[in-house]
């Protein structure tokens, strides 16, 4: 019952520790109630066997095409699929509501990476040339070569306003392909930041 859900949401907020930096009560109460859940089964954590689903996408930039770490992305950065397993950051970042089905987040990342994914800086390091070249390493990565000595490289995109951190590793023989095992938002107009406490508020009115 939507309606009950949002009362139990205000009870949870209302009078308890101040809500999430930026945001009244009022817009934390609108946020919880569009998460899609009727109620959340304390008992029923998904764990990371959920969150290491992958499945293919086929952005026409890259060869072989790359792996997604679906489950993750779900799990973590939609209102549908949040398992409110909040570690990790002490922040969550949510895609739109809209980012409803896990054929909506591929399409999503594969735009974003069809955009032009921008080498970043947080990598930590310089990027670097391919082995025995004064050819940069190619963003994104069409082969080995191009993942930096770190084994990781981080890159920044924006599709539709909002910017999106895509992160891809190497899969060896016999895959040859690209894996991405970071994809979440950043910043952007359509997005919203929630502080995991103030999560944890909600799970707790979603709960039996």
């Amino acid at each position: 019952d939507p309606s009950r859900m949002c009362a139990d949401v205000y009870d949870i907020i209302i009078g308890t520790a101040p809500s999430t930096a930026g945001m009244t009560d009022k817009e934390l109460l609108q946020h919880a109630a569009s998460f899609e859940h009727q109620r959340v089964d304390p008992t029923a954590a998904l764990g990371n066997a959920q969150h290491n689903i992958f499945e293919t996408i086929a952005p026409s930039n890259m060869g072989a095409a790359p792996e997604l770490r679906i489950g993750h992305v779900q799990c973590r950065h939609t209102r549908e699929f949040n398992d409110f397993q909040l570690g990790g950051s002490s922040r969550t970042t949510l895609y739109p509501r809209q980012m409803n089905s896990k054929q909506a987040l591929k399409d999503l990342a594969k735009d974003s990476i069809e955009a032009g994914p921008a080498y970043s800086p947080a990598n930590g390091v310089a990027l670097e040339m391919r082995p025995g070249t004064t050819t940069p390493k190619r963003v994104p990565p069409q082969d080995a070569d191009d993942i930096p000595s770190t084994g990781f490289l981080k890159t920044d995109a924006t599709h539709g306003g909002d910017q999106s951190r895509i992160g891809f590793t190497w899969l060896g023989p016999p895959q040859n392909k690209a894996r991405i095992t970071q994809f979440f938002p950043q910043a952007g107009p359509n997005l919203v930041t929630i502080r995991n406490s103030d999560l944890a508020r909600v799970k707790g009115a979603l709960q039996p």
